[in-house]
């Protein structure tokens, strides 16, 4: 089953490939490909995949379907948006697809100062400074006493 799920074949299509009955694969499909012994399975089908391979073939994907783009616009304005993101025309090193929440100072601070305490319980020495994210800015607004 692990193989056919590796071709891309739906669950319940490697379900019936591998041999189960039809009903079987209807109905217990998901719960068979997330056996422990098909994950292993497809966990070394996954090892044996050359570097860079996916790579190229997402790119050779990309490629074709901007050649030819869907008349769905919203489906073609998403290739199109990859390509620009995939030739560095768009985005950038610092662009995330997952957000970096910060704690409010007061928080940060209170946290920073309760593991100083733990430690000092411990015997340990904190040996460099905590810096917050915001710590590195503070100061640069701050009005010397002339207002400038």
């Amino acid at each position: 089953m692990a193989l056919y799920l590796h071709q891309g074949d739906s669950a319940e299509q490697a379900c019936r490939n591998a041999g189960w009955g039809l009903q079987t694969a209807r109905k217990m499909a998901y719960k068979i490909a997330r056996r422990e012994r098909v994950k292993t399975m497809l966990a070394q089908l996954g090892a044996g995949i050359p570097p860079n391979e996916i790579g190229s073939m997402a790119k050779a994907q990309l490629h074709r379907k901007l050649t030819k783009l869907p008349k769905d616009e919203k489906t073609a304005l998403g290739y199109i948006r990859t390509g620009l993101e995939f030739e560095g025309l768009i985005g950038g090193p610092d662009v995330h697809l997952h957000e970096h929440n910060s704690l409010p100072p007061v928080v940060q601070k209170m946290l920073e100062d309760k593991m100083r305490e733990i430690l000092a319980v411990k015997g340990e020495v904190v040996d460099g400074a905590i810096v917050s994210e915001g710590a590195a800015s503070e100061g640069q607004d701050q009005k010397d006493h002339d207002g400038a």
